[in-house]
């Protein structure tokens, strides 16, 4: 059996964080930088990174395209994303380096959208990346950085790719 473990690297303001279930008020700050991380990683065997950026998530704009050339510099292959709206964005990060762009809140409320990138660039260039939870019978996926919670099923979603 072979897989893949993928370490990830969450941004916001350019520093390494996590969010308690994607509450930007419930944050954990780390003190060593994005390119320390990616490093340490590398050196310890990880061949992928999954690079989100969330305020990109949240407020519509991948912004770290210069740390994603950093990264990708390393030999790492990275997917990443945060803020993907649209196809020049794609674009944008796969030319800094990512080897997968990662998609969620446009492919829930626009799956012909994403469906059209994957035709574009190929599936083995996208990723799409849903949080899902389970609440009052059904599963919610939030959007926008978890800031916003879409009233799609996901099986019909899923039956769509």
């Amino acid at each position: 059996m072979s897989f893949d473990i993928i370490p990830a690297i969450d941004l916001r303001a350019g520093q390494v964080v996590r969010l308690a279930q994607g509450d930007y008020a419930r944050q954990t700050r780390y003190a060593d930088a994005p390119l320390v991380v990616a490093t340490r990683y590398a050196e310890a065997g990880a061949r992928w990174l999954h690079l989100v950026d969330l305020d990109g998530a949240r407020d519509g704009a991948f912004a770290n395209t210069a740390l994603l050339r950093e990264v990708a510099a390393l030999g790492l292959r990275v997917q990443a994303g945060g803020g993907v709206r649209d196809e020049s964005d794609v674009e944008r990060l796969l030319a800094a380096g990512a080897t997968r762009v990662v998609v969620g809140s446009v492919a829930i409320r626009e799956p012909q959208r994403v469906a059209d990138w994957i035709a574009h660039f190929g599936a083995e260039q996208l990723v799409i990346a849903l949080d899902a939870r389970w609440r009052d019978g059904a599963w919610r996926l939030p959007s926008a950085g978890w800031t916003q919670e879409e009233n799609a099923d996901l099986s019909a979603l899923a039956d769509h790719y």
